[in-house]
């Protein structure tokens, strides 16, 4: 896929995943707090690590996106770790998450987060957006910024920036689940 196709799917996903989030401000906050069950989250504890996640990486990209040099290469070709990584966590065509992962600690939301966090989801997908503004026509190999596994593991910014939008995929569909099993109760 060349970098103007791929900036474009993930600017698609960005704004699909955001397009969801922003209807959820209008829900009553006690249907954004129920659990489907003890040991799953909320819709404010989804989006209260969506934030976590997003923030990890977005805010080391934005302290290096002017350094981008410019793409010598048409196409924009994912590390073969990054793309396992990212493929584990994708959702399947179906709409389903088909790998159950443990959260790793500093990524566990708050308990009973307040409903700013949409508010900060939503400012972090504008964020990203204006990172794919930036990234076009650059090397999305520029650099590589650490990931939630730490410095062992890091990701090329492309690579990056299709982890986290994948991961935030992941839970958009993990909040239609409870918001399913809310409505069906």
């Amino acid at each position: 896929m060349n970098n103007t196709e791929f900036l474009e799917k993930l600017s698609t996903t960005n704004q699909s995943v955001k397009g969801f989030v922003k209807e959820l401000i209008d829900l009553p906050k006690d249907k954004l707090t129920i659990k489907p069950s003890a040991e799953e989250w909320s819709i404010l504890e989804c989006i209260d690590h969506m934030n976590k996640a997003t923030e990890l990486y977005i805010d080391q990209i934005e302290e290096k996106i002017d350094h981008l040099r410019p793409s010598r290469k048409e196409q924009f070709k994912k590390t073969w770790l990054a793309n396992k990584f990212t493929k584990m966590l994708a959702p399947t065509e179906q709409g389903e998450i088909k790998s159950k992962m443990k959260t790793l600690a500093g990524f566990v939301p708050h308990s009973n987060p307040d409903t700013t966090v949409v508010g900060r989801f939503l400012n972090n997908c504008d964020r990203i957006e204006k990172i794919l503004k930036k990234a076009n026509n650059n090397d999305l190999r520029s650099f590589k910024v650490t990931t939630a596994l730490g410095p062992i593991l890091k990701f090329y910014i492309g690579d990056a920036l299709d982890f986290i939008l994948t991961h935030n995929q992941r839970h958009v569909i993990q909040v239609k689940n409870t918001l399913s099993v809310d409505s069906a109760e």
